[in-house]
């Protein structure tokens, strides 16, 4: 299994990140319905946090995302974990964006708007298929697994890696909802998308 140093966090903004205490999130994130509901026995979404104490890091938490505090449904009470911002990063191993070529006006915020437009159907985020539709909106593709040019440069690379865009068999196209859904309910409270450099044991897919 191949590593890589190159993945994407969400941080604070300047005027908070200054003073944020020593702290780290990481998400191992899914984008399966199924292992969401506050009542899931066998969810692998997991939520870590580690602090620097005496000039070393020391893992303070470690749990299902359904043990994380608040009535809520456990995906809004991981949106409103961000939204605290007593954090100086936090990774998530999921898409924060899709090609280049499927961007609609607007950048990643338009993006963001889109998604946000997609019904849900009683479920957190949209279904893989009906959001990579809703994305490429009808344009005609050269291949049906767009890849981004991270995930052309590790495939070079001799990687095995998952279009953002493909809802078929071990398609990135679900995770990549799911994500964008949840920097949707973050965004416009001060944390920022930024490219962190931190160290993962899974192929790239952001």
């Amino acid at each position: 299994m191949k590593t890589n140093a190159n993945t994407l966090a969400l941080m604070p903004n300047t005027e908070s990140h200054s003073d944020c205490p020593r702290r780290w999130l990481g998400i191992d994130f899914s984008g399966n319905s199924h292992n969401w509901p506050s009542d899931c026995q066998t969810s692998n979404v997991w939520f870590a946090e580690v602090i620097e104490h005496e000039n070393e890091l020391r893992l303070e938490g470690l749990g299902h995302v359904q043990r994380l505090p608040g009535l809520d449904a456990p995906f809004r009470r991981l949106a409103a974990r961000l939204r605290t911002k007593d954090f100086c990063a936090a990774a998530i191993d999921a898409p924060f964006s899709v090609p280049a070529d499927f961007i609609p006006v607007g950048g990643h915020d338009g993006l963001l708007a889109l998604v946000k437009r997609i019904p849900l159907e009683n479920r957190p985020f949209p279904e893989a298929k009906t959001f990579a539709n809703t994305v490429i909106a009808g344009r005609a593709m050269a291949t049906p697994k767009p890849l981004r040019r991270t995930e052309r440069e590790w495939q070079d690379q001799g990687v095995n890696v998952r279009s953002t865009l493909w809802f078929g068999p071990r398609g990135g196209a679900a995770m990549t909802a799911a994500c964008l859904v949840l920097l949707r309910a973050i965004s416009g409270h001060g944390v920022s998308i930024e490219l962190a450099l931190l160290r993962r044991l899974f192929p790239p897919l952001n």
